[in-house]
């Protein structure tokens, strides 16, 4: 389903010191789809933060985009926002899981 070939965890940012906190695992899977893990408390109850951070990751997702291929960042940018259009007007999938304590 997914185009990748093995499976890998990423490795944990140099600038990650021992005071920062991991807000958010995303794994593809083959069959399920997309799994997560998140802590949702982590911004406190301004969700419009959330907002910000998946604008600055697809930044991040552009910039090293960019790095790998030589493709300008704003244009994967323009076409990462207009999926995120898409699928925020059709969802393609259902939301599931539960909040774990």
């Amino acid at each position: 389903m997914w185009p990748f070939s093995r499976r890998r965890e990423l490795s944990i940012p140099p600038d990650a010191g021992s005071k920062s906190t991991e807000v958010a695992r995303v794994w593809l899977t083959d069959g399920a789809g997309m799994c997560v893990s998140l802590r949702d408390t982590a911004l406190g109850d301004d969700f419009a933060a959330w907002g910000m951070v998946l604008v600055d990751l697809a930044r991040h997702l552009a910039n090293a985009h960019e790095q790998r291929t030589g493709i300008d960042a704003r244009v994967t940018f323009e076409r990462i926002v207009a999926g995120f259009d898409v699928e925020v007007r059709h969802p393609t999938d259902e939301v599931s899981g539960e909040a774990l304590k």
